[in-house]
C-alpha cells in the first residue's frame, strides 16, 4: 500500500511539474506574439503547434 502512495504522489508531482512547463511555454508564447514574432518561430522555440498559438 505505501509502494501504491508512493507511486501515486510521484505520479501526481510529474503531472504538475508537466503542466507548470506548459503553462510557461504558452505564456512566453503570448509574449512573442505580441511582440509580432511570426506564428512559425514561436512554435520552433516553444514547442506549440501553430494552433495554439493562433488561439492565444
Amino acid at each position: 500500500m505505501k509502494q501504491g502512495m508512493k507511486q501515486g504522489m510521484k505520479q501526481g508531482m510529474k503531472q504538475g511539474l508537466e503542466q507548470g512547463q506548459q503553462e510557461e511555454r504558452i505564456r512566453n508564447a503570448r509574449g512573442m506574439k505580441a511582440k509580432g514574432i511570426p506564428v512559425e518561430v514561436i512554435s520552433e522555440i516553444t514547442g506549440l503547434t501553430s494552433e495554439e498559438i493562433t488561439a492565444l
